[in-house]
């Protein structure tokens, strides 16, 4: 089974690049373009509605709510 990788991140260009080389090592991945969807996915996660990601790749600088924020949210650190 290959390893999932959440991608937030708000550059399309650059969840591109992730993504296909990402893919070619062989990991399932997921993307957020924004903290609201990262949030909504982390708290699916939570309520155990989805499946855990191996890894997340959070960027820092996004257009909403910066990466810094998500991680403090605590909606989402129950799961």
């Amino acid at each position: 089974m290959s390893k999932k990788i959440l991608l937030v991140e708000d550059d399309s260009c650059i969840i591109d690049i992730y993504t296909t080389v990402l893919k070619k090592a062989g990991f399932k991945v997921e993307t957020a373009e924004c903290s609201k969807d990262a949030m909504e996915k982390l708290e699916k996660i939570a309520r155990g509605v989805e499946d855990k990601p191996d890894l997340v790749l959070l960027d820092l600088v996004l257009p909403d709510i910066n990466g810094i924020e998500v991680l403090k949210k605590p909606d989402h650190k129950k799961g």
